[in-house]
């Protein structure tokens, strides 16, 4: 999971590097020791004292040390991986169109040659929307002082010169793909992602590495956080006015249904539902559905089948939810009235097992034995709910068919 980056400013231009750390000799053997302490690695090299003392190198701090340094290889924009120095740092990573992960490491370190060849991988899916800068600390000691790093790995983040993102020690492939696929949702818009044939999707690793929090690991919040920052990512890029041409004026990519973003924010947003109902927090959930069928929003969910069937399947999570909270099918107190729930609350429940033909029967019956118009209407909605939740199939065309002529028998 990720933790709370420091403040964004951390990541900004100082006159001199006034921040030192011990001899690097004893950096080393500090950063040995807090790594075989923590194996399965931690977040927070960087703490609050720390983070408001970390300063990078300014223009003239490096041009004062060019001559020092000297870069392992040629560094520009368009290079996958680079290696950084003292005097390239500005260019490569604090001026770098794209986001960088800053692999800092040194040869020595077991855990950094576990990580580095995760973090190629997950930077190469991103087809170039993310950079890779690698940072030897024992050749670079200053600069590496400069960062504040206290164990190693130490990965940073780095968008538009700022730092978003960091985490130290050894993680797994998942939690490395997920970190690399934020940075990459912040990346400028290529012209393939304008198309809409962009190959990595990143929105999509982000769920996978959510629902894996959420199923193994039963940590909705860390799930939550995970897709609320990805969606805020890319929520920064849509909100930004259009200069193109092909969008509807004055509308957000949020709601836009020709854009990708579209479609990528309101799967996070669906699986932010979901997290929500694992959580049993109602008024979340009710907050995203909410969102969801936000009326700006019905073109996206028109244009994408499954995500419109999966935003159905939330919406009967969310009402077993509430009948749940409120500790019974009804709270009216006519039986009848109860009754009718109860039968509506069973249907929903015979769906989500996976018995949909039983649930769309015993739901049309209740649209036919209603004996109120709120009754026959609330039982229409659940109907329509599980049509919208199966998808494009014969089953549901056969149930539409059925719904219509029982509303009017």
């Amino acid at each position: 999971r990720t933790m709370a980056a420091p403040p964004r400013g951390i990541f900004s231009c100082a006159r001199h590097i006034n921040c030192r750390r011990p001899p690097h000799r004893a950096l080393a053997t500090t950063t040995t020791r807090i790594a075989a302490a923590r194996p399965g690695g931690h977040r927070g090299g960087l703490n609050a004292s720390s983070s408001s003392r970390l300063l990078l190198l300014s223009t003239s701090a490096t041009s004062s040390s060019q001559q020092q340094h000297a870069p392992n290889n040629t560094t520009t924009n368009n290079l996958l991986s680079f290696d950084v120095t003292a005097a390239t740092f500005q260019q490569a990573v604090l001026r770098n169109r794209v986001p960088v992960v800053l692999d800092c490491y040194a040869d020595w370190c077991g855990p950094c040659k576990q990580l580095a060849p995760l973090l190629k991988t997950a930077v190469a899916k991103t087809n170039g929307r993310v950079a890779l800068a690698l940072l030897d600390t024992d050749r670079e000691p200053e600069l590496a002082d400069s960062l504040q790093i206290k164990s190693l790995p130490t990965v940073f983040g780095v968008v538009g010169g700022k730092l978003a993102d960091h985490f130290t020690g050894g993680q797994p492939a998942d939690v490395v793909d997920a970190f690399v696929a934020r940075l990459a949702l912040r990346a400028p818009p290529s012209p393939e992602d304008d198309a809409g044939t962009s190959d990595a999707d990143e929105a999509s690793v982000v769920i996978a590495r959510a629902e894996q929090l959420l199923e193994a690991e039963n940590d909705a919040a860390g799930a939550s956080q995970l897709l609320a920052e990805a969606y805020a990512a890319l929520k920064e890029e849509a909100d930004r006015p259009k200069t193109k041409t092909g969008t509807r004026r004055g509308l957000s990519k949020e709601f836009d249904e020709k854009a990708p973003e579209s479609a990528k924010m309101a799967a996070l947003l669906e699986a932010l539902g979901r997290c929500a109902v694992h959580a049993r927090d109602v008024d979340a959930a009710r907050k995203v559905l909410g969102d969801l069928r936000d009326p700006k929003r019905s073109a996206v969910l028109d244009g994408h089948a499954p995500l419109k069937a999966a935003v159905a399947r939330l919406a009967l999570a969310i009402a077993d939810l509430e009948t749940d909270h409120l500790g019974g099918a009804s709270t009216s107190s006519e039986g009848a009235a109860s009754s009718h729930a109860a039968g509506l609350a069973a249907a929903r429940a015979k769906f989500a097992s996976g018995d949909s033909a039983a649930a769309i029967d015993d739901a049309l019956e209740l649209v036919v034995e209603a004996t109120t118009a709120d009754e026959k209407n609330d039982a229409r909605q659940v109907v329509l709910a599980f049509i919208d939740a199966l998808g494009a199939v014969p089953a549901a065309a056969k149930a539409r068919k059925r719904l219509a002529n029982a509303l009017f028998r």
